[in-house]
């Protein structure tokens, strides 16, 4: 599958290539700014790529119904990821951490070596699609820069543009490429991150204000109206809501001791009647 999608971006040549380089450099230095659009597009990847190798698998011929299967399925990925938010950046953090896996690793030339890369790519689109979820902003930034920097530079380096440089020399430059877009990528979000904050705390507030009422009604059948320091020790439980008066509401002979008799409906003289 990983050869078949190699191929498969391949395929469109040079223009290909410079499409891919330039969607990139723009994810690189503004992936969480368009994160909607990115979202959109490659949900519609995924969808396209993902049915286009499986139908090359039971419709081999003509190559009309596997493309025609896999734009089909592409739309209906990107309407998903696009329209439920945490699903579209899940898909999108994977994506962009697998397609700089692709591009890095040489293709496998043994099933063993597919399938293990395979299962790498898997692991590290799970992780990356979660971390996204949960820390959106910094861990977007942080992604998008580094894998459309990778993928940039792959793409920069098999156009060729007549110029020689050693790995060292295009291992400094992504590295440079990665630090800038990160940089570019916080200081235009700020205020996207501002907001994002505050939208937490707010549905924290709220789940605080829920757990209060929640408390609040559990807790309506029990009443504290008597101070710790008038003779009870503790709450008194009532039934139907209602609460008895404490000691001071019950009238005392002069020298009786006061008797708890919290099953009469009146007040007694401390006789029993």
């Amino acid at each position: 599958m990983l050869k078949q999608t190699a191929d498969l971006i391949a395929g469109f040549g040079e223009i290909g290539t410079i499409i891919i380089m330039a969607l990139a450099l723009l994810q690189c230095l503004f992936g969480y700014k368009f994160m909607k659009s990115w979202t959109l597009l490659i949900g519609f990847l995924i969808g396209f790529i993902a049915a286009y190798n499986i139908a090359l698998r039971f419709i081999p011929t003509p190559i009309l119904y596997p493309a025609l299967i896999a734009f089909l399925a592409g739309v209906l990925v990107a309407a998903i990821a696009y329209l439920v938010y945490p699903v579209g950046v899940f898909l999108f953090a994977g994506f962009v951490v697998d397609l700089a896996l692709l591009m890095i690793v040489p293709t496998p030339d043994t099933q063993l070596l597919e399938l293990l890369i395979y299962i790498v790519a898997g692991v590290l689109f799970v992780i990356a699609g979660l971390l996204c979820a949960r820390y959106r902003r910094p861990v977007v930034i942080v992604v998008t820069a580094i894998a459309g920097a990778i993928v940039a530079m792959n793409q920069i380096n098999k156009l060729g543009l007549g110029v020689n440089v050693s790995n060292y020399i295009l291992l400094a430059i992504t590295a440079g490429l990665c630090a800038l877009g990160i940089l570019v990528q916080f200081l235009t979000t700020m205020k996207e991150g501002k907001q994002e904050k505050e939208k937490k705390e707010k549905k924290e507030e709220k789940r605080r204000e829920s757990a209060r009422r929640r408390a609040k009604r559990r807790g309506d059948n029990v009443r504290f109206d008597t101070p710790a320091d008038d003779g009870y020790a503790g709450s008194q439980p009532t039934t139907g809501g209602q609460s008895y008066p404490g000691p001071a509401n019950y009238p005392t002979q002069e020298g009786a001791a006061y008797t708890d008799y919290s099953g009469s409906d009146s007040p007694t003289d401390g006789s029993g009647n």
